[in-house]
């Protein structure tokens, strides 16, 4: 989850930053922080796709939070974008994913989160069960905005 003096890391799953503008005394404590170098949220191409198909007025609140892109993991057929995902094994995004062309996108933001070494930020129930079960780290939005507000 980054140095010990570097900043907080994490993969934010897209229902997390819903979460984030309904609740704007949290957003500006994530904004803050990514400004002065304590947090970095990540994000892929997976959570930016959903975003940008949200009302326009909530899509522009969600899209201009401080995101950090990287490729996904892995390259899915008809999820993934190229230039945007690498060619990876596929074995994690399987073991999320479950039933094969099921919770694809889930599964290659955990996926992401896994090779990436950061920690997972989601409600997801489903996907936190998943996820943990496959030893990757993952909190909720009330911890995640809890360590924000502790910075």
């Amino acid at each position: 989850m980054g140095d010990v003096d570097g900043p907080l890391q994490f993969m934010v799953d897209g229902n997390i930053a819903d979460a984030l503008i309904a609740d704007p005394e949290a957003e500006q404590a994530v904004v803050r922080a990514c400004e002065v170098g304590h947090l970095v949220l990540f994000t892929t191409h997976v959570q930016l796709d959903e975003m940008g198909r949200a009302p326009v007025d909530k899509r522009d609140r969600l899209l201009g939070l401080p995101w950090t892109k990287m490729p996904t993991s892995d390259f899915v057929l008809d999820v993934s974008k190229l230039g945007e995902a690498r060619l990876g094994d596929g074995v994690t995004v399987e073991a999320i994913r479950g039933q094969p062309g099921k919770r694809t996108n889930d599964a290659l933001i955990g996926a992401t989160a896994d090779l990436e070494g950061v920690v997972l930020v989601t409600n997801d129930v489903d996907l936190t069960k998943r996820a943990r079960r496959n030893h990757i780290r993952v909190i909720d939005s009330a911890e995640f905005i809890a360590r924000v507000r502790a910075m």
